[in-house]
């Protein structure tokens, strides 16, 4: 197959487009709720075990 022989859907394109911006809603949503009934101490304490595990031991 070359490149000519390619096709493009561009309804299921579309589709995939909203639903990836309707989980980006979602998600961002979801955060701001999660945020707001954490205390400071352990929003820094999910922060710090974030960074953490970025770091092999």
């Amino acid at each position: 197959m070359n490149d000519t022989e390619v096709t493009v859907d561009l309804e299921a394109l579309r589709g995939d487009k909203q639903t990836n911006f309707q989980e980006r809603l979602w998600f961002i949503s979801y955060w701001v709720r999660k945020l707001k009934t954490l205390s400071d101490t352990e929003w820094t304490q999910m922060q710090a075990d974030f960074i953490n595990a970025q770091f092999k031991h």
